[in-house]
């Protein structure tokens, strides 16, 4: 039944000549094959804003875990909020990050889908003139190197990549 509905039945073009159902068929009988089977209404896309920080210290860079229970859960990624439209990524790493002193440089914007939402990462680079101590956040410093190492989530191996290329300079 499935595969009729995919491959004969559809709601664009429907191929009702090979259709073995065609002689108990409803929408052909009533002349409604253009409106019947109806298509499901898509959820409207959400937008959605991120600053992430590639954190840098002696060749190191700071990763986190995603937590079980989100989407993604266990792949790494850089430490990354949802921010408003008006949010400043200086003011987030000062609040967030306590990293006052540090002034963050755009990286890069990386646009990407999950199903419905269409999320904008926005990735700064912040080299902190001392080892920064990130009580608030759970992660690891790894060497830049060991990077393609881990799994990271999809938008944020994007940003991984032009971090490196970025530091190749």
């Amino acid at each position: 039944m499935m595969e009729l509905g995919a491959l004969v039945c559809t709601p664009r073009n429907p191929r009702c000549d090979v259709c073995p159902l065609k002689g108990r068929c409803v929408a052909r009988k009533e002349n409604k094959t253009e409106r019947i089977p109806a298509l499901a209404k898509r959820a409207a896309a959400i937008k959605r804003r991120f600053f992430g920080f590639a954190i840098l210290w002696r060749g190191n860079v700071f990763v986190q875990r995603r937590p079980s229970g989100v989407v993604n859960a266990g792949y790494w990624e850089f430490p990354n909020w949802e921010v408003a439209a008006d949010a400043e990524p200086a003011a987030l790493a000062k609040g967030n990050l306590s990293l006052g002193q540090a002034e963050p440089a755009p990286l890069c914007v990386v646009n990407h889908s999950i199903t419905r939402y269409r999320n904008r990462l926005e990735m700064f680079v912040i080299r902190p003139a001392r080892k920064p101590h990130l009580a608030k956040l759970e992660g690891e410093w790894l060497p830049l190197a060991k990077l393609d190492e881990i799994p990271l989530t999809a938008a944020h191996r994007k940003a991984a990549t032009r971090l490196r290329d970025a530091d190749e300079r």
